[in-house]
């Protein structure tokens, strides 16, 4: 359930409806006491699930780049001041348990990450031992192309452009004759960024195999030896732990390094050494040093 389920509205009848439709799907899916997992109390359905009585705990499993934000590093970037008509809402219609401002990881409760920059603001930080790599399956193309799903503060249709030009112009340098291309899970648009680079590249003559969109790219990188090119992802945080490597696109623009300096000012603080590592090891995969 998004934010769309769960409306900020005077009309407080519709906001009671949306608690209890929540609260009696909640209730039939999870009737007796639990302890609660969460990688973040930033949705309404999880402040509503850590809410309930019968939750007897709460604690935070990291789940990619949201775990590397302080919580004023999320409120400068993210929150807005919450005026009076919204703290009538969550005290009265939602009764406080859904809330428009508050801290990501609130009230030190224990976290569970993967680095030992996980959770900045914590002192109970637990840090958990990657899985074992899985067998080796070599059907992957050696290349993977990772889009994300739509134009954003940083790629616009100029970036793009420039993207698909250094693609071809990678895979022409390497003798690359095809590449694999995964669309986000997030795409719905035949307009979308995968399918408009997978054109770029089968105009130049590359061949390009579409990977499942459902797929993880996690699973493609501890399986098998290819190198995932993103626009800009969390697993970029975790590459040591991969069978496969992981490189920017951002590198292949004609402008990489004022465009790369601009994408790590975007990280929070924790995350940049682990994406500056990250940049290091993909400029020497992808021949830039």
């Amino acid at each position: 359930m998004g934010y769309e389920d769960f409306p900020f509205t005077l009309r407080l009848n519709k906001v009671w409806a949306a608690h209890y439709r929540f609260s009696q799907w909640w209730h039939r899916t999870m009737p007796e006491q639990y302890n609660l997992y969460l990688p973040h109390q930033l949705m309404p359905s999880y402040q509503m699930m850590a809410g309930e009585r019968r939750c007897a705990s709460v604690r935070y499993m990291e789940e990619g780049l949201a775990a590397y934000y302080t919580n004023s590093e999320y409120a400068e970037m993210f929150a807005r001041p919450v005026n009076w008509r919204e703290k009538i809402v969550s005290t009265c219609g939602y009764f406080g348990k859904v809330r428009r401002r508050f801290d990501m990881y609130p009230d030190g409760r224990e976290c569970y990450g993967l680095t030992t920059n996980s959770f900045p603001e914590s002192t109970r930080v637990k840090v958990l031992t990657p899985p074992a790599l899985i067998p080796l399956a070599p059907d992957d193309p050696s290349i993977i192309i990772a889009p994300k799903p739509r134009l954003g503060k940083i790629w616009g249709e100029p970036q793009v452009a420039d993207l698909s030009r250094g693609l071809i112009e990678f895979c022409r340098r390497r003798h690359i004759t095809e590449v694999g291309i995964k669309p986000h899970p997030g795409e719905y648009s035949t307009t979308a960024l995968s399918a408009r680079i997978k054109k770029q590249l089968e105009m130049a003559g590359i061949s390009v195999k579409q990977i499942c969109q459902s797929s993880w790219l996690e699973n493609h990188l501890m399986r098998s030896e290819s190198t995932v090119i993103t626009m800009g992802s969390s697993i970029e945080l975790y590459g040591p732990n991969f069978r496969g490597a992981i490189a920017y696109g951002g590198l292949l623009l004609s402008c990489r390094q004022e465009f790369c300096a601009e994408y790590l000012r975007s990280m929070p603080q924790a995350a940049r050494p682990l994406v500056a590592r990250q940049l290091a090891v993909a400029a020497k995969i992808l021949g830039l040093e």
